[in-house]
């Protein structure tokens, strides 16, 4: 099964944090962009362009030159004949599930390519979104290899020190769709998708207003602000978003990202907020609405706002902002009070991460193989029993 591009989500069990450490700026001049970009960049134009126009330090357009390099064919070519660092391969869920490590970075997609979709820094750090690709040729959580094509979304973030050393470095992928696609089956209740089916309002059923929230709090008039939005809450990321160099024109886009994750009172009984027809991707006429692959898998898109997760809050794990773009993680939490893909609700607790880059077509895209789990569904690997 190869993997389309619509369906990717991302995101990831992106439970690391990285801790944030903040490089001062460099003083010698920036090196220059390419006249040849790394095959990791070449055919994507638009980042390209997006890069050269972008007014990054010396500091910042080393960093990303580094990962460009080093997510190039060459350096893999290189690094598969001298392994001499440790891989990164950025599937914790699978791992997790399948209860070890089931990916050989040498020998099961032996002929991958990394394509940079995205990428985005700022003082010591870089964020950046990309495609892995290849075929599947040794063995991946159980799964022998059978040659198919494989296309995976992942992303990472990565700190730098002073002279360029990496610091921290965190990787992860799409796992749902990777755990389909190379064989893994997932079920939903029937019954509890119909019994959703039929408590979604029909058309033409008023909608019932509920309280709104607060409006976003305004741009703090000093900074940094005395009170960060609700959803900011870890101290090391507030220390990152304290000392980093924002100009007065990223001020307000940062400021206008972390107050997005603001605690939104649930005010979806229409019924626009619960559609049964097929999956479209993320053609769909009234956008994305998240899960885009589990609305595939289940056949409907059976998330209710008002119903499923009533209780639902945002909380912002990281954030990256350069000029009017950002890339930004984030994990939404609470307790499953109604139906979920036809899972029935019963009280306990679920969570998600997410990852939104607006400039690469990656778009938001949900870690859907943490959710499955989390609302009840069971993974089920070669040999092995159901889990968890």
């Amino acid at each position: 099964m190869r993997f389309r591009t619509n369906y990717l989500l991302l995101g990831a069990a992106m439970a690391a944090l990285l801790v944030p450490v903040v490089g001062g700026h460099a003083a010698t001049p920036a090196p220059a962009w390419p006249t040849k970009w790394p095959s990791s960049v070449a055919e994507n134009t638009r980042l390209q362009d997006e890069l050269v126009k972008t007014d990054y330090t010396a500091e910042e357009k080393r960093n990303i030159l580094t990962i460009l390099n080093e997510e190039s064919d060459e350096a893999r070519a290189a690094w598969l004949k001298n392994p001499k660092r440790a891989p990164h391969e950025g599937f914790p869920g699978l791992d997790k599930y399948y209860g070890a490590k089931g990916y050989d970075e040498a020998t099961s997609i032996p002929d991958r390519k990394d394509r940079i979709l995205d990428i985005l820094a700022k003082d010591n750090r870089v964020f950046g979104v990309y495609t892995i690709s290849g075929h599947h040729q040794g063995m991946m959580w159980g799964w022998k290899g059978d040659g198919k094509p494989v296309e995976i979304l992942a992303f990472f973030y990565r700190t730098f020190d002073p002279q360029g050393r990496t610091i921290e470095n965190y990787f992860h992928t799409e796992e749902l769709q990777l755990y389909v696609a190379l064989g893994g089956k997932t079920a939903f209740p029937k019954d509890g998708l119909a019994a959703q089916v039929a408590e979604a309002p029909k058309p033409g059923t008023p909608v019932t207003e509920r309280a709104r929230p607060a409006p976003p709090p305004p741009l703090p008039t000093t900074w940094p602000p005395t009170k960060w939005p609700s959803g900011t809450l870890s101290p090391k990321l507030i220390k990152w978003l304290s000392e980093a160099h924002w100009t007065e024109e990223e001020k307000p886009v940062l400021w206008r990202a972390l107050a997005a994750n603001e605690f939104v009172a649930p005010d979806y009984n229409s019924p626009q907020d619960f559609t049964v027809t097929p999956f479209c991707g993320i053609s769909c006429p009234k956008g994305r609405r998240g899960f885009d692959y589990i609305d595939y898998l289940a056949g409907s898109h059976a998330y209710n706002g008002a119903r499923s997760v009533r209780d639902r809050f945002v909380e912002t794990d990281d954030i990256i902002v350069k000029g009017k773009r950002v890339i930004k993680v984030f994990h939404g939490y609470g307790h499953q009070t109604g139906y979920l893909y036809g899972f029935p609700g019963d009280g306990h607790f679920v969570e998600w991460k997410e990852i939104g880059s607006g400039n690469s077509g990656a778009g938001l895209r949900a870690e859907e193989l943490q959710f499955y789990v989390s609302m009840g569904g069971k993974l089920q690997f070669p040999g092995k029993p159901p889990v968890p």
